[in-house]
């Protein structure tokens, strides 16, 4: 992640600079550019009306493209516009033309930027004969930059090479109009590997890192804790004011009565009553928002996250429309429901708090700077250091950061290469059942074509609530068959435990289940302070329920892959229900990370970014919904 600066300067702002430096750097700023803008200037003389030029010997141009691919500089059909070139001494002349489908771009442009590249191939090609290979000529520093007409299509070049890799340029339309002209460009080697770090991770894969945040001093202010006296008590003497209301509601009502409203509100998120002791409060009994959510069972993680997830909901909408805090920002408080990867001797993940996280990133990106998360251990120091951390987060704009041993760190995304406990990747048996829950569909159908075309999986058990009946499941199971795939398709509600027992007992033992991917799911949109209660548990059930279900009734030494989101780490917008639900299966694959036990489950939970496939869940997206995202 970096910074990006543009500074223009000058008497008459005619000057331009680009910079970055990496995100959280207080170091100095690396300058990527600088342009300085001068007066116009009239058009250099040349004359291109004699086509081809007298004298200029023709370039042979069959494999030009693919010789640039080989030294990698490689291009798209848009930008393969040199159509022929012609040499005289050290002269250039080329022909370059945009693709009929792009003509119609070419006005929203002073030259269309397919076509000014085209124009340098032909001196890209000459210079491949000079260069050693895995080095590409890059363009460097143009001087003398002259746009003389926009909307070009065709353009007639002629370009001059000179020592050291660099050339001057001069182009026309096909009538002799001149189009642009460059008075000098420079062009400097670049081996491939100084480029591979960033290309390379384009569509890779990543991992969540936590970096250590170095603690600021903790800036004086007022804190409302809620419902948690013990955490009132040990911020006391922290170098906050703090006060302590019962829930949120008393707040609002000691607010509205005069009190003074409070910088920060901290709102713990536990199943613990406010006392900080289990009590047999009844799960589905309602109550006031934001206090301490009753006890749960730990054995019905799924009960006590639908439980846990209302109430938070509900209380992040009361603070959301309550004028009287719109000046508060709020600090929501958990405790061991992010891992450390690196930490050791880490406490399993509380799932029913784990996917709270999700719904906050949510809420954080529709709000933005007015919620942080914290995820505590049970250090004392890492209490006393969280108004220093979370001062330190405000400062730095970090909306999320976990404490360990009193040490914040922040998380970051980075390229990963996956490695598995013994060094080998899985082998899929194809005589074994692969179990794919909604598989009929979308994502669930291209991994169902994926197995069989690409690792020989012979028998496939496809799930979906309608079955059989599902739109476009005879023609799946048609294309699969002719591969030579035995295909099993049943009507199965993976919220149902009963159902999903059920379906796992028909599977024969003669194919026995060998792996199960959830990738059922389901999106209802809506900005969260219009998320209700019946919203949020439809998207949370397929997820959240059926991803229980099967780690429950599956063999436990079988792999389980749960298609998860990238929404649920980053914080979709008007997706909080969607997000808290992804963030379940992220904590479930943690909750459950194997040990040196063959049956031990393994599960590995997977947070796609959009796929290029339109789904059920992606078909109402528009196009300026892709450009957003």
């Amino acid at each position: 992640t970096v910074q990006l600066q543009t500074l223009v300067s000058g008497p008459d702002r005619r000057t331009v600079e680009i910079y970055s430096r990496p995100e959280g750097s207080d170091g100095d700023w690396t300058r990527h550019a600088t342009v300085a803008l001068a007066s116009e200037s009239p058009a250099p003389s040349v004359d291109l009306a004699i086509w081809p030029p007298p004298g200029a010997r023709p370039v042979d141009l069959d494999d030009a493209y693919e010789r640039l691919s080989g030294n990698g500089l490689h291009y798209g059909p848009a930008f393969r516009g040199l159509r022929a070139a012609w040499r005289r001494g050290n002269e250039l002349f080329a022909e370059v033309a945009l693709p009929q489908d792009r003509h119609d771009e070419a006005g929203r442009f002073g030259i269309h930027p397919a076509l000014l590249d085209a124009a340098l191939h032909a001196a890209a090609l000459q210079w491949l004969d000079e260069t050693e290979p895995g080095v590409a000529n890059l363009p460097f520093a143009w001087s003398g930059m002259r746009l003389h007409a926009s909307g070009a299509t065709h353009l007639r070049v002629r370009a001059v090479l000179g020592e050291a890799g660099s050339l001057s340029l001069q182009a026309t339309d096909p009538s002799g109009t001149p189009v642009i002209s460059v008075e000098a460009l420079q062009v400097r080697p670049v081996r491939h590997e100084q480029v591979r770090t960033t290309a390379d991770w384009v569509d890779g894969l990543y991992r969540v890192e936590w970096e250590p945040l170095a603690l600021e001093a903790a800036e004086p202010g007022s804190w409302a804790v809620l419902g948690d006296h013990g955490l009132a008590e040990a911020l006391r003497g922290t170098g906050v004011s703090v006060s302590l209301y019962p829930d949120l509601t008393t707040l609002t009502d000691a607010v509205q009565a005069g009190e003074p409203t409070p910088d920060l509100i901290v709102l713990p998120i536990t199943p613990h009553t406010g006392t900080g002791t289990d009590t047999d409060t009844d799960t589905d009994t309602d109550t006031e928002a934001g206090s301490a959510q009753p006890t749960h069972n730990a054995d019905d993680p799924v009960a006590a996250a639908h439980h846990v997830l209302e109430h938070t909901l509900l209380t992040l909408q009361t603070w959301l429309t309550d004028d009287h805090l719109a000046t508060t920002r709020l600090l929501a408080l958990t405790h061991h429901a992010t891992p450390l990867p690196d930490q050791p001797d880490q406490p399993p993940l509380d799932l029913a708090i784990a996917p709270v996280l999700g719904l906050l990133r949510s809420a954080q990106t529709e709000h933005p700077h007015r919620i942080l998360t914290a995820d505590l251990d049970h250090h004392p120091h890492s209490t006393t250091a969280l108004p220093a951390a979370t001062t330190t987060a405000h400062t730095h704009n970090e909306p999320h950061i976990t404490i360990r041993n009193g040490t914040p760190h922040t998380p970051r995304l980075t390229p990963h290469t996956p490695t598995t406990s013994n060094g080998e990747p899985h082998h899929w048996n194809p005589d074994g059942t692969v179990l794919i829950t909604g598989g009929l569909t979308g994502i669930g159908a291209l991994i169902a074509r994926h197995l069989v075309t690409h690792h020989n999986i012979r028998h496939l058990h496809l799930t979906s609530r309608r079955g059989p009946h599902t739109p476009g499941a005879d023609q799946l199971t048609h294309d699969l068959t002719t591969h030579g795939a035995h295909i099993t398709i049943t009507a199965t509600d993976i919220t149902d435990p009963h159902q999903v027992a059920h379906l796992i007992a028909t599977i024969p033992d003669q194919h026995p289940l060998t792996a199960v991917i959830h990738a059922a799911g389901t999106t209802d949109d809506t900005p969260l302070t219009t998320l209700t209660p019946h919203r949020l548990h439809t998207v949370l059930a397929p997820k959240i329920d059926g991803a229980h279900h099967l780690h429950t009734h599956t063999p436990h030494h079988t792999p389980l892959i749960l298609f998860s989101s990238i929404s649920g780490l980053l914080g979709g917008a008007a997706q909080a229900n969607y997000a808290a639900a992804n963030t379940f299966h992220d904590a479930l694959a943690t909750h459950t990370t194997p040990t040196s036990s063959p049956t031990t489950r393994r599960t590995l939970s997977l947070a796609w970014g959009l796929w290029a496939h339109t789904s059920t869940l992606t078909h109402h997206l528009t196009t300026t919904d892709h450009a957003r995202i």
